[in-house]
């Protein structure tokens, strides 16, 4: 297989830099991204037989491991890590993360200002102390307005472009029974250590960290 940088195949980085645009990709988006990614580099590069067309399903299973496992190897000599995370509902979400605490804004591309991470991390830390008193491994829900209203007058002008910022780069999720009510999305849950320090070490975040892994798909027989 004809290798790009970091020791990738064209096909692996290109997953990869679709894992990265996307910032969080559940099971069968993820096999989605792995078969277009075939599509575009077929008869450019050797492909897995695993990842052709009719392979059987344990093949495919053991090919995007393979894939996963070396795009995860390569994440790691850049302070990255590609994890997925086993939603509450029990669905698959796979995202990469920053692994270095010391790194204010995700090396994933943040375009927010230094006063719209500020407002994120108060909102971020609103929802988690009020993640800890529920004492659940499941996060609470808010709405919009409770969110903003943790911040001070003079930070509220940031408050729409930095809730929508994390709504669409999947920090948060609405209520799928409740409008106008947001939790912390499973991608949240994998970056929190990035973003809150210490202050993401509580039990019920710890529990529900468990639930993190390296990036490796499921027995895809069964799906």
């Amino acid at each position: 297989m004809e290798e790009g940088e970091g020791g990738l195949s064209h096909l692996e980085q290109h997953v990869l830099q679709t894992m990265v645009s996307r910032k969080c990709l559940g099971l069968q988006e993820l096999l989605t991204v792995v078969e277009e990614s075939v599509q575009v580099f077929q008869g450019h590069e050797a492909i897995p037989q695993g990842l052709q067309e009719g392979a059987p399903r344990q093949q495919l299973t053991e090919a995007v491991n393979q894939m996963l496992g070396r795009i995860g190897d390569a994440l790691q000599l850049v302070g990255m890590r590609a994890c997925v995370f086993q939603g509450f509902d029990e669905e698959f979400y796979y995202t990469i993360i920053d692994t270095d605490p010391q790194d204010s804004v995700s090396k994933v591309a943040s375009p927010l200002t230094g006063n719209q991470i500020q407002a994120m991390k108060l909102m971020l830390e609103r929802m988690v102390e009020e993640w800890k008193e529920t004492g659940k491994e499941q996060p609470p829900t808010h709405g919009r307005r409770e969110l903003v209203n943790v911040l001070k007058e003079n930070q509220r002008q940031y408050a729409e472009a930095t809730f929508q910022w994390m709504l669409d780069n999947k920090f948060l999720v609405e209520d799928a029974e409740v409008a106008g009510e947001f939790s912390l999305a499973p991608r949240a849950i994998m970056d929190l250590e990035q973003w809150l320090g210490e202050d993401a070490e509580a039990e019920c975040i710890q529990r529900a960290r468990q639930r993190i892994s390296a990036a490796k798909v499921p027995d895809l027989e069964h799906f």
